[in-house]
């Protein structure tokens, strides 16, 4: 018996490291101007090892991170990176209350560094007994946020009911978060807190907004022109048609 336990004890090991080992590190890109895309990794159950994108805009070497990334290392991780840019973190702002854009709130916090969210967000977060952003933003949309060039748009729910996107206007780049699908994607993902039956309407809202968006980031996935919106379009129309076809 004892040879079969250490057996099993050498193999759970052994899959455990192939596990680690295939894990994608943190990584950060240049995508535009001074505007540099973080994308960091968690095990998912039920999805497997996804990648969450998130980004770091870079104006006067101040740097405005726009969701953290999804664990506290990773975070440190990132503010290193931005102080070796010789670029001051001046504020983070997160897009909705999921831990892929929330999990670095709290470290953030503790180190001086702003952190922005929507009065919804925080009033989720705080409910969840999750820490808060600092500092909300109260109206559907907010401009020059903490002081920076970037945009703040509440479209109307979609994949969470608080789901905001934020608009670069100097490089007519939309950060979609979770709210805005990856080419790639054949599904919304995860539904357990979306409000699908509005999501169209407000994806139709950030378009009528913003009708020059030419580079759009996803929460999750390759980032892409428009077309990442209307993907997104089409499958909310499929989802609503198989939920009406369902019942």
């Amino acid at each position: 018996m004892n040879k079969f336990i250490s057996l099993a004890l050498t193999l759970g090991a052994t899959f455990s490291a192939i596990a680690a080992s295939e894990m994608p590190k943190f990584d950060i890109k240049p995508i535009g101007k001074g505007v540099y895309q973080h994308t960091s990794y968690q095990d998912v159950p039920g999805f497997g090892v996804v990648g969450s994108n998130g980004l770091v805009v870079i104006e006067n070497q101040k740097a405005y991170i726009v969701d953290t990334p999804w664990s506290v290392e990773d975070t440190k991780t990132l503010v290193d990176w931005i102080q070796a840019q010789h670029a001051e973190v001046k504020a983070s702002l997160s897009t909705h209350y999921h831990e892929d854009r929330t999990a670095g709130i709290a470290w953030l916090n503790e180190h001086g560094i702003a952190t922005y969210a929507s009065s919804l967000t925080n009033q989720i977060l705080s409910q969840k007994g999750k820490p808060k952003a600092t500092h909300e933003f109260r109206s559907e949309r907010e401009i020059h946020v903490a002081g920076s060039n970037l945009e703040v748009l509440f479209p109307g729910g979609g994949h969470t009911k608080d789901n905001v996107v934020v608009w670069i206007p100097n490089q007519k780049m939309l950060f979609g978060g979770c709210f805005i699908r990856s080419n790639g994607a054949k599904s919304l993902g995860n539904l357990k807190d979306a409000t699908v039956s509005t999501w169209y309407q407000s994806l139709e809202k950030v378009t009528a907004t913003y009708p020059d968006i030419q580079f759009v980031v996803p929460g999750h996935g390759e980032s892409g022109t428009s077309a990442l919106i209307s993907n997104t379009k089409q499958l909310v129309e499929a989802k609503l048609h198989a939920d009406q076809t369902s019942h």
